[in-house]
């Protein structure tokens, strides 16, 4: 077993004795991440088909900069809108946006409506999970049971504890400029993400990575004007059949940029 899988179990299994480590270890690997302009996620190598015919990114749910740097990655010429609600993450991801020089981060929540939301913030045993953040009501044995699955044996649905506070919003259609690309991470609000982004998705209809899209909250009303739903397979992209990964990349054929969009999926 490697060194950095082991001291990453350890740092899973031993958190809660010291929660501030969990933080500083996320915002090392992300600086690391910068440095190395590695890919956080390999989905996102699927997107290099679209060098030279994209230019303009929107990364909803910036967290501490993953997107950025991935981005930065597989699309260099990429200038990205990074929106992260939570001021301390969104201070990591503008500190790596400065250093790549290929995004600029906004502190707000993207939502259906302009305004604002309050953000809930789940913590377990004293350790503060900023990427499970969501404007949906937290449900104590969804994330225990996302906490376990991810090595925190220790967790239990009594101790998580969730802060709320109050977060600006604003939509895609008003405030995300041209997009080419658009990638929604928001822990289950992506639905009000898309429903304030309809007049951006009617004209532009960009590329879009959306975490846990077969949803179909997400997935009908994107297949109703039009996108196809797809899996990432190595660098290639399959129609979406019944299954759910993790990411699901909607294109339109209309508006591919570069991409082999496959014929939709029987159902």
């Amino acid at each position: 077993m490697r060194l950095r899988t082991i001291l990453q179990q350890l740092v899973r299994r031993t958190c809660h004795w010291y929660p501030a480590l969990y933080d500083r270890r996320n915002a090392q690997q992300a600086r690391a991440l910068a440095r190395a302009r590695a890919v956080h996620d390999p989905d996102f190598h699927a997107l290099t088909a679209m060098r030279g015919r994209a230019t303009r990114a929107i990364d909803v749910g910036a967290n501490m900069g993953q997107t950025i740097v991935s981005l930065a990655a597989v699309l260099p010429d990429v200038r990205v809108r990074s929106y992260e609600p939570q001021p301390e993450t969104a201070a990591v991801a503008r500190e790596i946006a400065e250093r790549l020089g290929t995004a600029d981060v906004h502190v707000a929540a993207v939502g259906e409506v302009p305004g604002h939301l309050a953000l809930h913030v789940p913590s377990c045993r004293g350790i503060r999970f900023t990427q499970l953040a969501s404007t949906r009501p937290i449900d104590p044995e969804r994330i225990t049971a996302f906490l376990r699955a991810h090595g925190f044996r220790w967790a239990r649905p009594a101790d998580v504890v969730v802060a709320t506070h109050e977060v600006p919003v604003v939509t895609l259609d008003d405030d995300g400029g041209p997009a080419d690309l658009i990638k929604i991470d928001v822990e289950g609000a992506d639905d009000a993400v898309l429903r304030g982004a309809t007049r951006l998705l009617a004209t532009q209809r960009p590329v879009l990575l959306v975490e846990d899209g077969a949803r179909p909250v997400i997935r009908a009303p994107l297949e109703a004007i039009g996108y196809r739903a797809c899996r990432v397979r190595g660098t290639a992209l399959e129609a979406l059949g019944a299954e759910a990964p993790l990411n699901v990349l909607f294109v339109h054929p209309d508006a591919p940029r570069g991409l082999a969009v496959p014929d939709a999926a029987l159902p």
